[in-house]
């Protein structure tokens, strides 16, 4: 994870009695978006929204608009917090923040 860090411009190794692993940016640049996507890759909370799906039934599927809207919001959300902002101890739990539309959930039972 750390090689991985690295190798993306995110941390500088340095060789020694005294070295270790720092950050190459201020923390206040660093999102915890693009750490994610630097350890894991790609956030993907469902293929069906994805240029790649192989889903028959998108256009007639009635949660795959309301999964797009909650993972552009994670995606939001993650985006707006830096790796300052989870150092602090009086950090507050963010409010995902808004697209301008309200998301509309559908209950399981209301699908079929």
């Amino acid at each position: 994870m750390l090689q991985k860090l690295t190798k993306n411009g995110f941390l500088i190794s340095e060789q020694g009695t005294h070295g270790g692993y720092r950050l190459s940016k201020d923390p206040h640049e660093i999102t915890a978006l693009e750490v994610i996507r630097t350890i894991d890759g790609p956030i993907i909370l469902t293929h069906c929204f994805t240029e790649h799906s192989q889903c028959d039934q998108g256009p007639l599927c009635p949660v795959r608009e309301p999964l797009r809207k909650v993972h552009e919001g994670i995606l939001r959300l993650l985006s707006s917090i830096t790796i300052s902002d989870m150092s602090r101890d009086d950090m507050p739990i963010p409010a995902i923040p808004s697209a301008g539309s309200n998301i509309q959930l559908t209950r399981l039972s209301e699908i079929r």
